[in-house]
């Protein structure tokens, strides 16, 4: 096995994401169909895929310098323009777009992209920082500000576009699909660096209140997952 194979590449999405995701994968999409990564960072998560038995892979980043596996064929596509024109429609059978959309200068139009580049039942599976969620709403009690959205976050990870799950179901549908799994993954408490007592008394303080919602019937109690993920599939009616 080739050493690149081996190396192990850095994950540009919270811990457990690309985890998540893979389960998600194993469980809706089958080994041989035609996969774009179409964020794909290092291309952690297309080596991931590889490993697991997915063979039909290609990668795409406009960060061509930091792209690091070498045995996924890779391209450089600027997602805010009309990209459909470059990989091809109905093209690809899987979209994988984790922690992209949220870069993005029109969200929609991305959405719509993917649309046309996916064969007719395609899947997508997209993911953003849950804004509504626990540690959203902790960190907006605190600092004024949502998770992962500041003026910070802003200036160093690019995040531009505030997604609401509601929002992206909207653009989803909108676009050509049908929602057949909605999920938030990882949980606060199971990643260790964001482990603190302060974090832990308000997330079991917040679940606590989002249960009682629950009991109302004003919440679905999905409130504590770092990160909004949904597999659609590509809508033949439409």
């Amino acid at each position: 096995m080739q050493a690149s194979r081996q190396l192990h590449l850095m994950e540009k999405a919270p811990s457990g994401l690309h985890d998540f995701c893979e389960g998600l994968l194993d469980k809706y999409v089958t080994k041989d169909l035609k996969i774009l990564d179409i964020a794909s960072g290092t291309g952690a998560m297309s080596r991931r895929l590889i490993k697991n038995g997915y063979q039909n892979i290609v990668a795409n980043d406009i960060d061509a310098a930091s792209f690091a596996a070498q045995e996924v064929r890779f391209t450089s596509v600027d997602l805010n323009k009309d990209f459909s024109n470059m990989f091809g429609v109905n093209t690809f059978d899987v979209i994988v777009a984790i922690e992209i959309i949220e870069h993005l200068e029109n969200p929609i139009a991305f959405v719509k992209e993917c649309n046309k580049v996916l064969k007719p039942d395609g899947y997508l599976l997209l993911t953003t920082p849950n804004v509504l969620g626990t540690e959203s709403i902790m960190q907006l009690l605190t600092r004024r500000e949502l998770l992962y959205f500041s003026s910070e976050c802003y200036d160093k990870l690019g995040h531009i576009s505030v997604l609401p799950d509601w929002l992206l179901c909207k653009h989803i549908t909108k676009s050509g699909f049908k929602i057949i799994f909605q999920g938030y993954s990882p949980r606060l408490l199971l990643r260790a660096a964001s482990i603190n007592p302060s974090k832990i008394l308000g997330c079991l303080l917040l679940k606590t209140l989002d249960l009682i919602a629950l009991c109302l019937g004003r919440s679905k109690s999905e409130t504590v997952g770092t990160n909004y993920v949904v597999l659609a599939r590509k809508d033949r009616a439409i």
